[in-house]
């Protein structure tokens, strides 16, 4: 476990490569140890390089595992990086992903909805509209307050 956490300390000091942020998901999906999870999710939480932004929505994407998307996804408001141009992504993860990834999708959105165009606002509230119908008490309230973001 040591080792672990050794090496994802030294990946974040380094320079990152392709693939940098996929590894760091595939160790967040099949570590049971609390400290290199904790490593891991401080990585992503502290990225230094604007360039892995789109490795992120990448794992994000492709993670099948709840809890770990929600930590991807709250990694991106934390950060503090510039996510609008993926704005869609986080629109889209806020009417499929779980609850509590909904959540962290209306923190990102929230930090860069005021970079987003008249013409994306509007489509995006369409389709949180057309997805409200099928949705409980909760998730509605969420949608409604991401529509007012918007």
């Amino acid at each position: 476990n040591d080792e672990k956490i050794a090496i994802i300390i030294k990946l974040r000091d380094e320079t990152p490569f392709d693939g940098v942020i996929l590894l760091i998901k595939e160790i967040l999906e099949t570590e049971s140890h609390q400290e290199v999870l904790a490593a891991g999710e401080k990585f992503l939480n502290d990225l230094k390089h604007q360039a892995l932004c789109k490795e992120i929505v990448k794992a994000i994407d492709t993670s099948e595992n709840d809890t770990v998307k929600q930590k991807l996804i709250s990694s991106c408001w934390q950060s503090g990086h510039d996510y609008s141009e993926h704005l869609h992504h986080f629109i889209t993860g806020s009417i499929t992903g779980t609850y509590l990834s909904s959540l962290e999708c209306y923190s990102v959105i929230e930090q860069w909805v005021h970079k987003a165009d008249t013409d994306k606002r509007n489509a995006w509230t369409m389709q949180l509209r057309k997805a409200q119908s099928g949705m409980d008490a909760d998730r509605y309230k969420l949608t409604e307050a991401i529509i007012d973001l918007l």
